[in-house]
């Protein structure tokens, strides 16, 4: 058996080559370990600059405290020259004759490549002492423990800089770039070839030869970042989250007959908030996430003493409810009759005013169960579009327009002069 331990880099080997065939060309040995050699240096290549290396599935190593040896479980993995890997069955590595040598001691528990010489067959030399050749070469492994080396087995943040590195105190002048540079200038200037000093050796966990020995197999454990392990963790955090896909505003308000203005009646209004502003998601919301704090309307008005903008929020009559309609739900936020009956004599108000409506989607999410656990709104109105959302988790729904004065409000008024709250 036999390992090799080469630097790997974007350039080694330096040239590919592969054969050129033509009539009358004579195969020797070389011709053909160099068809072998092009095909796998040109795979390994693309493996560890496009897929990169490390554990991609199973490989779970563990410490039988009865027998003091340690079990790592079958698996596949990726050393760092774009090599595979495969463990099909269990291997065990006894501690007992190490724990009295080097007690206390760390090391790293390694899985290696290496090459494996099989099927020997009797040699054709007519010399004596001709040794027996081996038919084929077989790609296996190795799981040994090596002494612990940082430089080598300590599991190191990826190079890149994140974008956000470059970020300042409020308290520091800051250089305004405009437009910021994007993501694909930012990486374009930052894409380096990386090489591998330590290739021979994927790290599965980092032992410690105490009494009983201690085995961490995750914190210094490499992974390959695999298309269905990334969409999983995708669809972990951004699949399947609520949207708004409609209000019961809307038609008076975004209508095409009131892109603009969205402005509305008196009369209009005081049926809308008595029967209920309504929004409607595409999943079933949890009720105890929909309430007074999550569930926002305020009015907004010219002060008539200060001439100041006061905000003020509506109570609403109970708890907002929620209401199940098929696969979907619906929130009803209706305002309270008290503040209906005080803020119908409030001068203010009988000049017009302004409504905005917020849903703080970071606190209102869906009914979870075992399988689908509970998300948070994907809220965001973002450029007035429905469903809401940007395809993240939270973000808050921000929609408003503007109630007309009151029919007996002054003749000025009657006659177009408006509000802008």
């Amino acid at each position: 058996m036999k390992a090799q331990h080469q630097h790997c880099g974007v350039c080694e080997p330096k040239h590919l080559e592969r054969n050129r065939y033509y009539y009358g060309k004579q195969f020797t040995v070389r011709d053909l370990e160099q068809e072998q050699c092009y095909f796998l240096d040109k795979l390994a290549l693309t493996t560890r600059a496009i897929l990169g290396w490390g554990v991609v599935c199973g490989l779970e190593a563990e410490v039988d405290a009865s027998d003091l040896q340690i079990v790592v479980h079958p698996g596949l993995a990726l050393d760092c020259c774009g090599r595979q890997i495969r463990v099909c069955e269990c291997y065990t590595i006894p501690l007992k004759d190490l724990l009295k040598e080097a007690p206390g001691k760390t090391y790293a528990l390694c899985l290696e490549y290496a090459e494996c010489a099989t099927e020997e067959k009797p040699s054709d030399g007519c010399e004596p002492g001709c040794h027996p050749e081996h038919n084929r070469i077989r790609d296996h492994y190795q799981i040994r423990l090596k002494p612990w080396d940082d430089k080598c087995h300590a599991l190191t943040q990826d190079p890149l800089p994140c974008p956000d590195e470059k970020k300042r105190p409020a308290s520091e002048k800051p250089a305004i770039e405009c437009a910021p540079p994007s993501l694909h200038s930012y990486l374009c200037h930052h894409q380096t070839c990386s090489s591998c000093d330590c290739c021979s050796c994927v790290v599965l966990g980092k032992v410690v030869l105490t009494d009983p020995p201690t085995l961490d197999n995750c914190t210094h454990r490499r992974l390959v970042y695999t298309n269905p392990m990334l969409f999983r963790l995708i669809e972990c955090y951004h699949g399947d989250l609520a949207h708004i896909v409609d209000f019961n505003w809307r038609a008076d308000t975004h209508g095409k007959g009131n892109p603009i203005q969205r402005q509305i009646p008196w009369e209009t209004f005081i049926v809308l908030i008595k029967s209920g502003l309504e929004v409607h998601f595409d999943q079933h919301m949890d009720p105890k996430s929909i309430s007074r704090h999550t569930f926002i309307v305020t009015v907004t008005f010219p002060d008539p003493d200060s001439g100041r903008i006061r905000t003020e929020r509506i109570p609403p009559q109970g708890r907002p409810s929620i209401e199940t309609v098929g696969g979907c739900s619906k929130a009803i936020f209706k305002a309270s009759t008290k503040w209906l009956d005080d803020e119908s004599g409030f001068t203010a108000l009988k000049e017009g005013f302004g409504v905005e409506i917020t849903l703080r989607g970071s606190n209102i999410y869906t009914v979870g169960d075992a399988d689908h656990p509970r998300k948070a709104l994907d809220g965001d109105f973002i450029a007035e579009r429905l469903p809401t959302g940007n395809g993240t988790p939270g973000g808050d729904f921000f929609d408003w327009f503007r109630v007309g004065p009151r029919p007996h409000a002054t003749a000025g008024q009657q006659s177009g002069e408006e509000s802008e709250y």
